[in-house]
């Protein structure tokens, strides 16, 4: 039985029916609960009360859990781009791609606001997080309302020194008490200058599960930039991937903008020049624990395929290690112009013996770039972490599969 819960006993506002059910071992029941609120961001209190029966004894339930409304699972990104609006004078471009603004007199605050609140959690755990450049100095303004009236604002929520790089601004913020929702401002303080902003994220994080799972999500079929070169030398690249799920196994389509491509091997070395990583948390814990690795590059004799890394399973295939054209592992890799395109498909037994890659199912995940002018390695490109400057799963993002 679950029932709606407030200290002093049960919340008539809305109603759940009773439910009854039989579990087998690891099995999950989701249970739905109407929302008759008419809220868009809250948490509630729901109290599960029962008995749980087993084979050969009854055990009783009464616990309280909290239920969160929401209208974006946690690790969403709660901020619309086309929400933002010109603030003060000078020129202003917002594209679902990056949003730049300019000043050149020194009258006046100017950058860009949004036109609306985002919905959020009193005391929930959020984070925003984008990359910036420009002249001047970035400061955000974060603003809060609450159902009675306005909240203190908080005037440099961020704020740093740009420069003509793209730096990281990474910050995370606890709702207080009272506050349901939140509006930024994103400005410059009476002083000309120009700001470019991309990559701009604001999300809920969940509490369970370490913040890269809940930054860096990609689904099947959507294409994702790979922007992070904090760890990149020499000649800029950039790169982009498009995850999809076929017939039981997983593709990607990645395509690497570079001038020069300058490739390294044998296989076990083909990580120290043009090339891409893969690698793949299959427990999704959140946890550090074995991962599987399969490095791909370009050379002049093909394309080199290395599964740099398992999970002990080669009692159950003595094929399953460490080594050079792993079975189950398909790439073709070409370039046009300054591009190298990777066409990569890796049946789910490459990954391990036993796994079966089902519906809606989540695999830790992350991939790097590695970059090479022909002078050695000078670093990489990254989406989410954990491989190249040290291997942790605990910085993996996440690779989510189709429902269906």
């Amino acid at each position: 039985t679950t029932t709606p819960h407030r200290e002093g006993g049960r919340d008539e506002s809305f109603a759940i029916p009773s439910v009854s059910w039989t579990l087998g071992p690891n099995e999950a029941k989701a249970i739905a609960v109407p929302n008759r609120l008419q809220e868009r961001s809250a948490r509630h209190p729901i109290r599960v009360q029962g008995t749980l029966l087993t084979q050969t004894r009854s055990l009783p339930i009464d616990e309280i859990f909290p239920f969160f409304i929401e209208e974006k699972e946690p690790g969403s990104n709660l901020l619309e781009i086309d929400t933002f609006r010109a603030w003060g004078k000078g020129p202003t471009e917002i594209s679902a791609a990056q949003i730049s603004a300019q000043r050149e007199q020194s009258d006046g605050t100017w950058g860009i606001r949004m036109a609306n609140a985002v919905p959020v959690l009193e005391k929930g755990r959020y984070l925003m997080d984008f990359q910036a450049r420009g002249k001047g100095t970035l400061r955000v303004m974060l603003g809060g309302n609450g159902p009675n009236k306005p909240q203190p604002l908080l005037h440099n929520f961020l704020s740093d020194k740009l420069s003509d790089s793209w730096q990281n601004f990474r910050k995370e913020y606890v709702v207080p008490e009272g506050t349901t929702a939140l509006n930024f401002h994103f400005y410059e303080y009476k002083e000309p200058g120009q700001f470019q902003i991309r990559n701009l994220k604001f999300l809920r994080l969940d509490e369970e599960r370490p913040v890269n799972r809940s930054l860096y999500r990609v689904h099947c079929g959507e294409t994702q930039p790979i922007l992070d070169d904090s760890h990149l030398r020499g000649t800029p690249i950039a790169a982009d991937f498009t995850p999809r799920w076929n017939n039981g196994a997983l593709e990607f389509d990645i395509r690497v903008k570079d001038k020069t491509h300058c490739p390294v091997g044998p296989a076990a070395d083909v990580w120290q020049g043009d090339s891409v990583q893969l690698d793949f948390d299959l427990a999704n814990t959140g946890e550090r624990c074995p991962t599987v690795q399969i490095n791909i590059g370009l050379h002049p004799n093909g394309c080199l395929v290395h599964r740099a890394c398992v999970l002990p399973a080669d009692d159950i295939d003595p094929d399953y290690r460490v080594g050079e054209a792993p079975r189950g592992v398909e790439a073709r890799t070409e370039r046009q112009g300054e591009e190298t395109l990777y066409h990569i498909r890796i049946q789910s037994e490459a990954l391990h013996p036993q796994l079966r890659l089902l519906p809606g199912r989540r695999l830790g995940f992350s991939i790097l770039v590695n970059n090479n002018d022909g002078q050695g390695r000078a670093g990489y490109l990254q989406w989410s972490s954990g491989i190249g400057s040290g291997r942790d799963s605990r910085l993996f993002g996440e690779l989510i599969l189709p429902n269906k």
